[in-house]
């Protein structure tokens, strides 16, 4: 389950972050998607996005950066650089219409994940 942290200025409109915060997870899933790996296989409802306003006291180079954070495989440590390249960062800028400075920085290591839903009353 990819991890997708979004800090952004005060200064940013919110229609921007709107607007990447609906595109971040079809993007991620399907830059980081593999095929080949049951575990790999990702759709949008897997990629958790959370954004944050920058506070005082951080040092910012962009009015939004974003850190992407996923479990490590062969396969997605090797077509990393040209998923970023070619598919995220491109669509990063789309959805924030050219109208903002923004970085994104890709994270892959090793982790776990375990979720638990109760289910609801049967009545």
């Amino acid at each position: 389950m990819p991890l997708v942290e979004v800090v952004y200025a005060g200064h940013v409109a919110k229609r921007f972050l709107v607007s990447l915060r609906d595109a971040l997870p079809k993007i991620v899933a399907t830059a980081l998607h593999i095929e080949r790996l049951v575990e790999g296989h990702l759709k949008p409802e897997d990629v958790e996005v959370r954004l944050r306003l920058s506070g005082d006291l951080d040092i910012r180079h962009y009015d939004v950066e974003i850190l992407i954070q996923a479990n490590y495989s062969l396969d997605r440590g090797s077509k990393i650089g040209l998923a970023l390249e070619r598919e995220i960062f491109p669509a990063v800028v789309k959805a924030l219409s050219g109208q903002v400075s923004c970085m994104v920085f890709i994270q892959l290591g090793y982790g776990a994940f375990a979720e638990y839903r109760p289910r609801p009353p049967i009545s």
